[in-house]
């Protein structure tokens, strides 16, 4: 064949092979390896998920945390793989850290864990001479399921798989074997990655392996377990940024998948002084009640209280919110409490009975007004329709009657609101002072717990405005 005719056929066989190419990139863009895509290499022995949707953008905007307790040992692992950073480390060894990670963990038993891990692969060469680099051996060829082809070093118990552009590691021979088997056969996570690193796992894989039982720590964990079990499937711990504002939250997802219907935001807090460093607003629901008394339950010198407080809710209605200003005396804390009430008819007799209260002391407004007065302190209870207001002072009692709105006003901003439908927790550093709270540093921590839903999932949302910074400061200074 003339050479010319030749080069001209195959230069116009390149030219279409790129057409059909950018005609098909148009048509049917392609997806991007993402966090939850990786997730389904879950082994079959494994308990839990670590999962991280980008690790070089993580590692930066999580900086401040990285010098906090065990993550400060992220530095030691960067320095093994050669880098300044662990993102380095990983770039200079053909890792691509601009991309999602996994780490699985496998615990048979508490002194028996095996771990293993999924990575998209920049340069497969590269990663082949630095795991023998790093080994010191390359380890002896073995075969997998699906007719893959992987290497385990028995001396240093870690093998390796690549396959599609991604690196399988795993610290036993039997997790390898596992993550190669999930190629042709994904496990089941419903979890749609976000940016945000979590720490994932089913609960029919937490009862299975009886996880919570190897740890005397995780004990306290039982009560909320068994109180997701009946209507969850995957719970997991996330750490994330939104709009500059750092947040961990916990998570259970409804196993009907379908999105929780919104109860609407809670209104007792409008009853709250502005100025109160804390605010506390919750919904009492069956739920809440059986698990705080069944977590009491747990603790000794609590038991008792754990009665108290099944007792209580047989009384009140769906909603409880508590400010906390600071300390009228040395045994005399300032708070204002409103709670609704199921029967408001009933209050006057309860007040008979508990405090030997026969008629109001005054009224406020239309407002009847029982006044209990004791040698150091004195309480002030006022029934407002279905809501019980009680306060330590006279003035702080009018104060909670005139602030009270219902479109949920006072000082609480609209995003803990709006988020914490089944109820939330504020609390204002800078507003501490003001109400003689001295703590070290107090001014300076601003957060938010909130206690709602997203989607199919159920969620507690620890939020700090200072973002990763005010975060570590709140979490350094914990520990």
């Amino acid at each position: 064949m003339n050479r010319k005719l030749f080069v001209s056929r195959i230069t116009k066989m390149v030219v279409f092979t790129i057409v059909c190419a950018i005609t098909a990139a148009f048509a049917l863009p392609a997806a991007a390896v993402t966090m939850s895509d990786l997730m389904k290499y879950l082994p079959e022995n494994a308990q839990v998920v670590v999962g991280i949707p980008d690790i070089q953008a993580v590692e930066e905007a999580g900086a401040p945390l990285m010098n906090i307790g065990p993550l400060s040992e992220i530095s030691n692992l960067a320095w093994e793989l050669g880098g300044d950073t662990l993102s380095e480390g990983l770039t200079k060894n053909g890792v691509k850290a601009a991309a999602p990670g996994v780490v699985f963990l496998a615990a048979a038993s508490e002194n028996d864990i095996s771990v293993g891990g999924v990575l998209i692969v920049e340069d497969e060469a590269l990663v082949k001479e630095s795991i023998a680099d790093l080994l010191l051996s390359e380890g002896t060829e073995i075969e997998l399921p699906g007719e893959i082809k992987g290497s385990f070093n028995s001396a240093d118990d870690v093998g390796y798989f690549i396959n599609d552009g991604k690196l399988f590691v795993a610290s036993s021979e039997s997790l390898l074997q596992q993550l190669a088997a999930r190629v042709a056969t994904p496990a089941e996570v419903n979890y749609v990655a976000k940016d945000e690193v979590i720490i994932w796992s089913r609960i029919d894989i937490l009862e299975n392996s009886n996880i919570l039982s190897m740890a005397d720590e995780l004990a306290y964990l039982k009560p909320l377990f068994n109180s997701l079990k009946p209507f969850s499937d995957e719970v997991l711990v996330a750490i994330g940024e939104d709009a500059g504002q750092a947040y961990v939250r916990v998570a259970a997802r409804d196993s009907s998948g379908t999105a929780i219907e919104s109860p609407g935001p809670l209104s007792l807090h409008g009853y709250m002084d502005a100025a109160a460093p804390v605010l506390v607003n919750l919904r009492i629901t069956p739920a809440l009640v059986n698990t705080v008394a069944a977590t009491l339950l747990t603790i000794p010198d609590m038991r008792k209280v754990s009665g108290y407080v099944r007792i209580a809710s047989s009384l009140l209605g769906d909603e409880l919110a508590v400010s906390f200003r600071g300390m009228k005396s040395d045994k005399v804390p300032d708070v204002t409490i409103a709670v609704s009430v199921k029967n408001p008819a009933t209050v006057p007799n309860l007040l008979k009975m508990l405090a030997d209260i026969e008629e109001p002391s005054y009224q406020l407004g239309d407002t009847d007004v029982y006044v209990i007065e004791e040698d150091d302190f004195s309480v002030y209870i006022a029934i407002a329709g279905d809501t019980l207001v009680i306060t330590p002072g006279k003035e702080e009692l009018k104060a909670a009657m005139e602030s009270m709105t219902t479109d949920g006003a006072g000082d609480t901003p609209a995003a803990v609101v709006n988020r914490g439908v089944y109820g939330f927790v504020n609390l204002d550093g800078a507003k501490a002072s003001t109400a003689g709270i001295n703590f070290p540093n107090v001014e300076k921590i601003k957060v938010a717990l909130t206690m709602g839903i997203d989607g199919s999932w159920r969620e507690v949302v620890l939020t700090s405005p200072a973002g990763f910074d005010g975060l570590a400061e709140l979490v350094g200074g914990a520990m």
